[in-house]
Formats: structure tokens, sequence, C-alpha cells
């Protein structure tokens, strides 16, 4: 049982939905999102019984929103699906603990070790972080794991009542561009969940239909 990041980008412009995760769903990756690195087809590290860390950028900070209960691998052969008990929903952004902000601080002081922070040559924390993250593939460290399930094991964690509130705080433009636009209404998630071009079926299946671009993620 393995404990592996992922990184989400902040949304890149007001137009930028950021579909994935589908937290509804219990659902990561339909979109193609990671497929390069830590969801490639034929090279990912992930089996059934892992579980995801969601890391959520900011303002100079990066956040953990969430840490699903045990995976399971779905997908296709070209696309892989995670999923999990889709009962399970994240905490809100400002809710939620430090991975790192640019000062320094952290809920978990075993990130500097585990994404050698000091031995990356970026300005910010927070530069360095990505720098380590974009293209991770590897599972988190045991020592980093441990300080994870830590926090998450707490009792009574707030949740999001709206895949929004793991992405952005509810003061920011995006966020209400996107409540304005309805996108995170339970009929608007299930009809980009059915569109987002990948079969709900077991791993491996058929091939899936051409996916959507990258800013669906």
């Amino acid at each position: 049982m393995s404990v592996f990041f992922v990184y989400l980008r902040q949304p890149g412009g007001l137009d930028d939905r950021r579909n994935d995760p589908f937290w509804e769903f219990g659902s990561f990756g339909r979109t193609g999102c990671h497929r390069k690195n830590l969801l490639h087809p034929k090279n990912s590290r992930i089996v059934d019984g892992d579980h995801l860390a969601f890391l959520q950028g900011g303002k100079g900070e990066i956040r953990v929103v969430g840490l699903t209960p045990p995976i399971r691998v779905a997908g296709t052969t070209e696309r892989i699906e995670l999923k999990w008990d889709k009962t399970y929903r994240p905490v809100p952004f400002l809710s939620a603990p430090l991975l790192i902000n640019n000062d320094g601080d952290t809920a978990f002081p075993a990130v500097y070790a585990a994404l050698r922070l000091a031995n990356t040559n970026r300005s910010t924390f927070c530069g360095r972080a990505a720098s380590r993250l974009r293209s991770r593939a590897a599972a988190v460290n045991s020592e980093l794991a441990y300080e994870i399930f830590q926090w998450f094991s707490a009792s009574r964690l707030p949740k999001v009542a709206a895949y929004t509130d793991a992405i952005q705080a509810d003061t920011g433009a995006w966020y209400r561009y996107a409540i304005q636009q309805k996108w995170a209404s339970a009929r608007e998630r299930a009809r980009e969940y059915k569109d987002s071009g990948l079969a709900d079926r077991g791993y491996p299946s058929a091939r899936p239909r051409c996916g959507k671009s990258k800013s669906r993620c």
C-alpha cells in the first residue's frame, strides 16, 4: 500500500474548468490528466489498494486537499482511470494542510527530504516543489506518507460542498466565475464526466475516444 502525489495545477484562466478529479464519481484520470507520467498506461506504478494525495497549487503555496481511500485501477489500455469510494470528499482549499509555502512552512516536515527541496535550483520553495512534482511518478517515501496519513486520520475533517471548493477560496475570481457558470452543478458535472471520453470498464479494456482539451483536467 503506497501513497502517490497528484500535483494539480492552478486554473490557467477563467475559462479553465479544471474538471478532474471527479470527486462525485470517485474518479481521476478520465480526461487524460497525468497520462505522460503518473498515469502512463504502460509505466504507471500504481496498483489496486494504493492511495492518492492530491496537491493543489495556490498563490505562493501548495496544499494537500485530499487523501483518497484505497483506489482501484480501471480505464483502458491507453488511458488509466483511478477509482475510489465515491462518497469520499476532499477538504476545502483553505482548510487543507500546507505541503509547503514560500516561507518554508509545512504541516509535513518530512517533505524537505522527500522532495529534496534543498537540492533544487529554484528561487522559491513552491517552485522547488513544483519542479519535483510535475513529472513525478514514484510513491511517497514512508516517513512522509505516515505524516500525511496521520493528518487525514483526524475525525470530522471539513468536506467540500462542490469540487470548486478544493481548487480555490470562494473569494477567488476563478471560483466566483465557476459558480456563476454553474460548472459545479450536479447535472453539469455528470455531463462532463459522461463526455470525458472513457468507457467505465475494467482495466484493460477497449480503445477510448480521443480526449478533450488539457483545460478540462
